[in-house]
């Protein structure tokens, strides 16, 4: 249905409205980034997040962040075993490692 609207679109993203979730009783204000997928361009993503002060670009660049850091879990989970460890520090980490 967004997409058919006659809202103006952004280069990086195609619409980014606020909207209100009910939360236990309490209402909480969401903002919604809708992505276009790369090479897919009949369908998106939708970032969300709570700080509706940020500019759509910030919510993607802190959304591609943490994309990594998840991509470097699975590979160390994948290979280091660290599906085991309960290690919640950086030197916990690096001593792990080594």
């Amino acid at each position: 249905q967004l997409k058919r609207s006659k809202w103006p679109t952004k280069s990086h993203y195609l619409y980014s409205p606020i909207v209100t979730f009910d939360v236990d009783g309490q209402l909480m204000p969401v903002k919604l980034v809708f992505v276009m997928k790369r090479g897919l361009p009949n369908d998106f993503l939708v970032l969300g997040t709570t700080k509706t002060d940020l500019h759509p670009q910030e919510i993607i660049k802190m959304y591609a962040r943490r994309w990594q850091i998840e991509g470097y879990f699975k590979v160390a989970k994948q290979y280091l075993q660290f599906d085991n460890t309960q290690i919640q520090s950086y030197d916990g980490l690096c001593g792990h490692m080594a």
